[in-house]
């Protein structure tokens, strides 16, 4: 069997079906940053041991994941060739003495310019170990009866083939969409917090993260709209539709003109949406310390990934840079619905 592609797929995959197959070669054109560990998270475990109510757990370990995550992103972005040594070199120490892992888990971009791909238990590299599997960089030349002959002549020979290559994404899955008779081109609306268009009502799209796992912003998008749907009916409203709103600046490049610019905004059911602001905490012992001082850690889950600096960047969903609400943490026995409270007032505010 061949499985073409690196990404997180073919990490979950090969594992998986290795023992039930006569041997697999993996295919990539090229590697991938890869990192392994327990699929399990002791402070959840440790938590749950207290006895604290879900809510709570949830809570703390989903911030922890997030701290960590940011703080991995930025020390790529700051120390890349730190963060790339201690991946090779992690993945080196899981494979067999000898292994070519400047071939085959040696990427040629930077980490975190593309996702970092996380290994459970590092069952991949076991099986690779284990003589179950098989790692092959290269291009596809073209197919043939029994298999795949490459760019530099060899044959892959398989019975199966499969593709973990990604896919191809429409928008709104190529539906046409009319307004009142009026058919919409999507590219003369302006895209709201990445899930409504102006000028269109009542729709919402959800598009997930590229370099991290596409189901943590679909459950963002799902709980704003969820929220927001609440919020319709707390005022009785049957219809939102975000537009361009004109906003005069006082400042201008002559006497007695202005400046505007447009920006996106929500008419009708008006929100205030913001983030909440969270204690810094120290993390978990480091390993290796770059040049700068800061110390590589690697991330425990690959929920985290990189939510945390789409947040601080505030092109997540619902997220804004000013702070109006501070974090409390839910009580146990209220239903966690992120609606967060200040000087009285109920507040929005995605987790």
């Amino acid at each position: 069997m061949v499985v073409i592609g690196s990404g997180a797929t073919t990490a979950t995959l090969v594992p998986a079906i290795a023992d039930r197959c006569g041997h697999v070669t993996v295919l990539q054109r090229s590697p991938t940053y890869f990192y392994a560990g327990p699929n399990a998270n002791e402070l959840a475990d440790m938590l749950r041991q207290l006895d604290l109510p879900d809510e709570w757990v949830h809570e703390i370990v989903r911030r922890k994941l997030l701290f960590d995550s940011h703080a991995l992103i930025q020390l790529s972005l700051d120390e890349p060739e730190l963060v790339r040594d201690e991946l090779i070199r992690m993945v080196a120490e899981l494979l067999p003495e000898g292994y070519d892992v400047a071939t085959h888990f040696t990427p040629r971009y930077d980490p975190w310019r593309q996702r970092v791909a996380f290994v459970p238990d590092g069952d991949l590299f076991a099986g690779i170990s284990a003589g179950q599997a098989t790692m092959v960089t290269d291009v596809i030349d073209h197919f043939v009866e029994d298999g795949i002959v490459l760019a530099s002549g060899d044959v892959l020979h398989a019975d199966v083939v499969i593709t973990a290559t990604g896919f191809d994404l429409c928008v709104l899955g190529d539906i046409d969409v009319a307004i009142d008779g009026e058919p919409l081109d999507l590219a003369d609306t302006v895209s709201y917090r990445g899930m409504l268009f102006t000028g269109v009502p009542n729709m919402a799209w959800v598009f997930g993260y590229f370099r991290a796992s596409w189901t943590l912003r679909a459950d963002l998008v799902c709980d704003f709209v969820c929220r927001l749907l609440d919020h319709m009916d707390e005022l009785g409203a049957h219809r939102v539709t975000p537009s361009s709103v004109r906003r005069t600046s006082a400042a201008s490049s002559a006497p007695g003109s202005t400046r505007t610019t447009s920006t996106p905004a929500t008419s009708g059911a008006r929100c205030t949406c913001c983030r909440a602001a969270s204690p810094r905490r120290s993390g978990s012992t480091a390993r290796t310390t770059g040049r700068s001082g800061r110390r590589f850690r690697p991330p425990t889950s690959t929920t985290a990934a990189c939510a945390s600096s789409e947040r601080r960047r505030g092109d997540g969903p619902g997220y804004s840079s000013a702070v109006t609400a501070s974090a409390r943490m839910p009580s146990p026995s209220s239903r966690s619905s992120g609606v967060m409270t200040s000087g009285g007032r109920s507040r929005m505010t995605l987790p």
